[in-house]
């Protein structure tokens, strides 16, 4: 298999490659990192019970591959802890617009603790039928995605 490239938006340009973990539904912030709220855990993994490809996978520095991101306004709050504490991926690739509330946490943890995540948005639905967790996945600046199929390395 041969490399992808696909062009978004850069939100939070920055660079950035590591291993792909795809989810084709929204990803639910809040149930996806409830224990980090909730018991203060110091883990990354994915409790969405109901995002069958992503639960219990540990996200800590993979690039988080998904649809849009979903959830309430403790969201906002959440993404900071997530990178305060370093238990977020090391980048979202988002097939849709970003949300507010995740813009609004990086934002803040940008300003506030110093933290940063890159984002790429906005990659459309093509990105999401190309791309496969344990992929290698390479963002750059300018909001370009290298897709890279491990058996092609």
């Amino acid at each position: 298999m041969t490399r992808h490239v696909f062009t978004g938006r850069p939100v939070f340009p920055g660079t950035a490659t590591s291993l792909a973990e795809v989810s084709a539904i929204p990803f639910d912030t809040c149930a996806s990192y409830v224990d980090v709220l909730i018991t203060g855990e110091g883990s990354g993994l994915c409790r969405d019970r109901f995002n069958e490809a992503l639960y219990d996978h540990d996200l800590i520095n993979k690039i988080l591959c998904i649809p849009q991101t979903i959830g309430s306004s403790s969201a906002t709050t959440l993404w900071m802890t997530l990178l305060e504490r370093r238990l977020a991926p090391l980048a979202l690739c988002l097939a849709n617009p970003i949300d507010t509330t995740v813009a609004s946490g990086i934002v803040l943890a940008k300003h506030w603790i110093g933290k940063r995540l890159v984002i790429v948005d906005l990659l459309g639905a093509d990105f999401l039928d190309t791309v496969n967790t344990e992929d290698t996945v390479t963002i750059h600046e300018d909001g370009t995605v290298e897709i890279q199929p491990p058996d092609s390395i």
